[in-house]
């Protein structure tokens, strides 16, 4: 008889359909990243949102230990900040300092600590979305690393559509519209303008965080990746948006006591942050996928050889 195997048993040095497993979870199964497959030729908006989701739940516990570490400075100050706060009404400790300090304080670590968990978040799914799996301390660093040019570019792709809607709407002061169909026409042309600016850019922090690019550099690459994709980004976040909206109103109804309606805000915002960082992510690997042909797998090889300098 011959040795050779038959094609209908399985091979021991086959791999595993679904990729090698990960020290945070088990490997995705609800779908395929299509790592190795001709990319799609496009996108939608409901993609992008099973994408998120699947990489979230596979990635739960990796995503819920990068916020409490990344909130943890956050915590510690709201803590100092009460405890001072409770001192100087006792009159155990000096009124010294200026009511803005603390405050200014307060908000500067939680920005930090947002944009840290941003970052970090951005680089596990991109290397979740590879099936491939890391030390979480390695892409943490990145996150560290990168905290510069993630809050430039954040605060950018913020106040860009602001600033273009504020504009728009001195411009129609100054001109003064001769009829009430203008002025709405005009809102509502003013409103569309600020969203499609707010699109173009959504995807410019993954791009910063994959990619050795500027800040600058960011912005323009969100651009062109976004072209003849923004009302898929728009719907996406619509779509989402609104569910959020529904999931807080009922958690708000369900947990009403104080302390663990706190608690319960505390946990939503955490998930629906890491939502955000997630669907921000998945969109730009599933742009440079279907735009260019880049799929995962090498986006990460790149992020991997950085995480080594």
């Amino acid at each position: 008889m011959s040795d050779e195997p038959r094609p209908d048993e399985p091979q021991d040095d086959q791999p595993s359909p679904g990729g090698p497993a990960s020290p945070w979870g088990a490997g995705p199964t609800s779908f395929d990243y299509m790592v190795d497959d001709a990319p799609a030729p496009t996108i939608s908006a409901g993609d992008v949102i099973r994408r998120s989701l699947t990489v979230l739940g596979d990635n739960f516990v990796a995503f819920f230990a990068i916020a409490v570490i990344c909130y943890v400075p956050d915590v510690i100050w709201s803590v100092f900040l009460g405890g001072l706060t409770i001192g100087m009404l006792k009159g155990h400790v000096p009124q010294v300092l200026a009511p803005a300090v603390p405050v200014i304080g307060a908000a500067m670590f939680w920005l930090l600590s947002g944009f840290i968990a941003q970052a970090v978040m951005i680089g596990r799914t991109v290397e979740s979305m590879a099936q491939r799996s890391d030390a979480l301390g390695a892409v943490f660093m990145l996150g560290l690393r990168r905290l510069p040019q993630v809050l430039a570019v954040s605060l950018l792709a913020t106040l860009a559509p602001l600033v273009f809607c504020g504009l728009g709407i001195y411009a129609l002061f100054l001109l003064q519209p001769p009829s009430n169909l203008f002025l709405l026409l005009s809102v509502a042309a003013i409103f569309m303008g600020t969203g499609a600016v707010a699109c173009a850019l959504y995807v410019a922090v993954p791009a910063v965080v994959v990619e050795e690019v500027s800040i600058f550099g960011a912005l323009r690459r969100s651009w062109r990746l976004t072209h003849g994709s923004r009302l898929i980004i728009f719907a996406a976040l619509f779509i989402t948006g609104i569910a959020q909206g529904i999931i807080e109103y009922l958690v708000g109804k369900a947990v009403p006591f104080a302390v663990a309606g706190a608690v319960a805000d505390v946990a939503l915002s955490l998930i629906t942050g890491a939502f955000g960082a997630t669907l921000g992510a998945v969109t730009y690997v599933r742009l440079r996928e279907t735009s260019e042909g880049v799929h995962a797998s090498a986006l990460f090889d790149g992020l991997s050889q950085r995480l080594k300098r």
